[in-house]
């Protein structure tokens, strides 16, 4: 058996079973956004890695060094919001050719310096090495939460609401406009999409709100919608089902899909490289969530569906439910195509 017979999230379910865990200080191992390690004092400290490489993860024929930096900074980040912690300390390792130059590995790490510094993450340290093909970057993130409120992917409930932060799709859509050369389309439409492509934002604020007004289960959008709601159902035993017509998509998205004659619902759902937020909570709990995210953030929550009892994951239009499969890029399922990181 080789490892493109089972596959990125095959690996990772055989990790979760085999590798060991000291029971004392691992809260939360392999499996989540982010591993949750007890640390005196009712803290506990969350970490998480992940490893971007040139040609899979990104272009650099429209990504400058500064952009770079910064999404990758970003993503992990991201991860640390998913838990509802907040970033304190990061780790960069660099695998890179002998020809790079200074100055663009000095805009580089201006792009990672920039990113961390918006959420009072320092960066302590880290590794560089030669790489004989291709930039490799490896970034570190711990954070911390208070004792207990780590928020896992397995803690949704039947009754709760599915909630995600933002819109959908728009990272998606952005890497088409970059790979696709569009028609001609309104100002500022070109501009958002690629933005959330290229500069995506990670929701730490709200997800340390979201976490204190009882969000049940959470996952950042990595891998597009329908993996992660996948992973939430999975995680928690439950059945996820998503309406069709509620999930959130920016215009700009929309009207890029129309001129690339695109599926926007597509991108939404398998897409990925949003990192916005999708969590679970009860009914009565929504509204004082939702009103602090959008008072103290600015974001829209938007509730796209629910949590049965059952199991699997379903997308329900007018009435009529059908299996939601998770179609994201698998590192080695995948043998082409742009990727996406992972969970």
């Amino acid at each position: 058996m080789q490892v493109k017979d089972v596959g990125e999230f095959g690996l990772i379910r055989r990790w979760e079973r085999e590798l060991a865990q000291d029971p004392e200080q691992v809260a939360q191992g392999i499996g989540d956004d982010a591993a949750v390690l007890d640390f005196p004092g009712g803290r506990q400290i969350l970490a998480t890695t992940d490893t971007l490489v040139e040609s899979v993860h990104f272009d650099l024929a429209f990504t400058s060094p500064r952009q770079l930096g910064k999404k990758c900074m970003a993503v992990n980040l991201s991860d640390i919001a998913a838990m509802g912690g907040r970033a304190r300390y990061a780790l960069i390792a660099l695998g890179l050719p002998g020809s790079t130059e200074l100055a663009w590995l000095e805009d580089l790490y201006r792009g990672l310096q920039e990113e961390a510094s918006r959420w009072s993450t320092w960066i302590v340290g880290g590794d560089t090495v030669r790489s004989p093909s291709g930039l490799v970057i490896t970034v570190t993130v711990l954070g911390q939460v208070p004792q207990g409120r780590a928020v896992p992917r397995s803690g949704a409930r039947p009754g709760d609401l599915v909630v995600v932060t933002g819109d959908l799709g728009g990272s998606a859509a952005g890497l088409a406009s970059l790979t696709r050369s569009p028609s001609p389309v309104e100002p500022g439409v070109l501009e958002y999409v690629r933005r959330r492509q290229l500069e995506p934002i990670p929701r730490l604020a709200e997800g340390e709100i979201m976490a204190h007004h009882g969000a049940s289960a959470m996952i950042d959008v990595s891998d597009g919608l329908a993996s992660e709601v996948n992973h939430l159902a999975r995680l928690s035993r439950v059945r996820v089902v998503v309406e069709e017509e509620s999930i959130p998509m920016a215009p700009a998205t929309r009207t890029l899909a129309r001129v690339l004659e695109a599926d926007a619902l597509a991108w939404a759902l398998n897409g990925g490289e949003d990192y916005e937020l999708v969590s679970t909570v009860a009914p009565e709990q929504f509204a004082a969530m939702a009103r602090a995210v959008r008072e103290r953030t600015g974001t829209c929550l938007t509730v796209v569906g629910r949590v049965e009892a059952g199991a699997g994951c379903y997308l329900m239009k007018e009435g009529k439910r059908r299996r939601l499969e998770p179609t994201s890029y698998d590192h080695f399922l995948t043998t082409s195509g742009p990727s996406r990181t992972s969970p």
